[in-house]
């Protein structure tokens, strides 16, 4: 019998799918593999003693710390991907940073004015649907009393019957 190959793969959630997303539309260099790639083959060559590594990591943190900035000035384009759907099958534990981390009080602002929107709107649909089920019982109750209820629409029409049989 052959030895059983189990294949283990990540599953990604919601958030990190939205993450991506967000990622790709802001700066698709920060998920894409050329940009890890190019700090590997810097840090071989700091290995090899061809480069200082104080000049490879001042390099680095220039291009992370510049790449940040425009993400940041940016992020108030990918709001529309997050609306709290993608938080419920996120992990949680401590010391996790949050979306507005990221964010300049701009952007922090802007998405505390979506949330509080998105909270009206909700509230603006269970209040009508709670008009709409309340209409619906009033409308019901008023069916009930101009027919009566069900069994006494059934004692008419028993009624009814004895009397067309007795004809």
């Amino acid at each position: 019998m052959g030895a059983s190959i189990r294949i283990r793969h990540m599953v990604p959630t919601v958030l990190g799918r939205k993450l991506v997303e967000a990622f790709l539309m802001l700066d698709a260099s920060l998920v894409r593999p050329a940009l890890r790639a190019s700090m590997e083959t810097q840090v071989a060559s700091i290995a090899d003693g061809k480069a200082e590594a104080r000049a490879v990591l001042a390099e680095n943190l220039d291009l992370y710390r510049n790449k940040f900035r425009v993400f940041q000035s940016r992020f108030d384009k990918a709001f529309y991907l997050f609306d709290g759907s993608e938080l419920r099958d996120a992990p949680t534990s401590r010391g996790v940073v949050g979306l507005e981390s990221f964010m300049d009080e701009t952007s922090r602002s802007r998405l505390l004015a979506l949330q509080l929107q998105k909270q009206d709107d909700e509230e603006a649909v269970r209040r009508s649907k709670g008009q709409r089920q309340t209409e619906r019982r009033r409308q019901c109750e008023q069916a009930k009393k101009r027919t009566g209820t069900s069994s006494e629409r059934n004692q008419k029409k028993q009624a009814k019957r004895k009397e067309t049989r007795r004809s």
